[in-house]
């Protein structure tokens, strides 16, 4: 009877070797469903691949390549050292911590490298993506992905820097080297912490254009999660949003409960601020050289009430923003009502106040922490001229044909200019090893 109960074709074991051939079938269903699910979505997505490989050979090249003048050999020390003090949480920690954690906290000078470049890699891929998904929402997918690439790579035609280099201009000494970047360029390459809150960064510039017609809770908290993960990482951008964001939303919606509501991705950002501040100014510093402890902020307009100085940086302006103007001088009548071209404009002009008049002092004086916000805003610029480039004079008749206006034509083959010069930075900074 025993025997029976546990071998018979009702015993135990038979009923436990079903069980186990049914789970086993329906783990391998599973898995082939997962796996074709998995084949779909990367065969729709063979961009996001070709983007995300091409973007991690580049950095992983930056970082390796001793002659290639970065900071993310830097950064990736800075990481180690913060683990090997136990100091974790210093300043804009975010970063460094994700490198360390990924890396198991091993403190490995290669694994530290190769993880920082993943991430980089990730976070311009993600950018890409977000940018793909954006432009996807008003023209079709081919040309979302075409745009959303040509702004990985869009860049300031270097007219200044031609000229000198033809010996027909003599550059200032404060503008020697015109192609240095973190100075009115849209993309750069040798910043990694900069690079990692691009992401960060346009997301919340996305989801507070949305706010200003259609206020939402939960994209409320959206922005200050994106706020305080961003300013964790660089604080530079969220330094002229939190100026253009609340005037912007105060035109839109006065002292209505929206506004009030508005400010707490603002508050937020504020604490990250206060907390960077202080642990980096009024505790031990993480590297220690002579004078760090001297170092201070200040706000300065001696160097900016020279009239010499004022006679170069307009020309320099001028030349740097002369696609925007003409661009803005044309699109006027469509922009002079958009809330987002105000947006743009204004954190723009927030950015280059910060630049000409907050100052480092002591040992962090030439680190030109005051100047990395210029690099997303001026981004957001040639964003925002696409977008309405592709909008307004951009279209996809039924048959496929691309249609596109004279006025559309000579903006986005001036456009393409930009976007060529990139390539020819990126690829002159890669062989050289020198980013200005």
């Amino acid at each position: 009877m025993y025997n029976g109960k546990l071998i018979g074709n009702g015993g135990f074991i038979n009923k436990a070797v079903l069980y186990i051939v049914v789970v086993h079938e329906s783990c391998l269903v599973s898995i082939k469903i997962m796996f074709v699910k998995l084949k779909k979505i990367i065969s729709s997505n063979l961009d996001v691949v070709f983007v995300g490989l091409l973007m991690l050979c580049v950095f992983l090249f930056i970082i390796f390549a001793r002659y290639v003048d970065s900071d993310l050999r830097v950064h990736a020390e800075i990481a180690r050292i913060m683990l090997k003090q136990r100091r974790l949480f210093v300043g804009n920690f975010l970063l460094y911590f994700f490198v360390n954690l990924f890396s198991g906290f091993s403190g490995y000078t290669k694994l530290t490298k190769v993880v920082l470049a993943v991430l980089i890699a990730i976070s311009n891929t993600g950018k890409y993506i977000i940018v793909r998904e954006t432009f996807g929402q008003f023209c079709p997918n081919r040309f979302a992905r075409l745009f959303s690439f040509a702004l990985l790579f869009v860049f300031v035609i270097p007219i200044l820097w031609c000229l000198e280099l033809m010996g027909l201009y003599k550059n200032p000494i404060w503008f020697s080297g015109i192609l240095n970047l973190g100075v009115y360029v849209p993309n750069i390459w040798h910043n990694s912490t900069i690079l990692c809150s691009m992401p960060f960064a346009i997301l919340t510039y996305l989801l507070s254009i949305k706010q200003f017609d259609d206020f939402q809770m939960g994209r409320n908290g959206k922005i200050a999660l994106f706020v305080v993960v961003g300013t964790l990482i660089k604080p530079s951008f969220f330094f002229t949003w939190i100026v253009a964001y609340p005037i912007i939303i105060f035109i839109r919606y006065r002292d209505r409960k929206e506004f009030w509501y508005s400010l707490i991705p603002v508050v937020l950002c504020c604490v990250c601020f206060l907390y960077e501040y202080f642990s980096i100014f009024f505790t031990s510093p993480i590297l220690k050289p002579a004078g760090y402890a001297d170092s201070s902020v200040v706000i300065s307009i001696f160097e900016s009430g020279i009239l010499l100085f004022w006679k170069n940086y307009c020309l320099h302006l001028l030349l740097v923003f002369l696609f925007p103007l003409v661009f803005m001088w044309t699109y006027w009548a469509e922009i002079r009502k958009d809330k987002e071209f105000w947006f743009v404009s204004i954190m723009m002009i927030v950015a280059i106040g910060i630049v000409l008049f907050c100052h480092e002092t002591g040992a962090r004086a030439g680190h030109g922490n005051f100047s990395w916000q210029l690099v997303p805003c001026f981004w957001l610029v040639f964003y925002y001229i696409l977008k309405v480039i592709v909008k307004s004079d951009f279209s996809v008749d039924e048959l496929g044909s691309v249609i596109v206006t004279k006025r559309g034509k000579f903006f986005l083959i001036v456009y393409l200019f930009h976007v060529l010069a990139g390539i020819w930075f990126l690829s002159r900074y890669l062989i050289t090893g020198f980013y200005c």
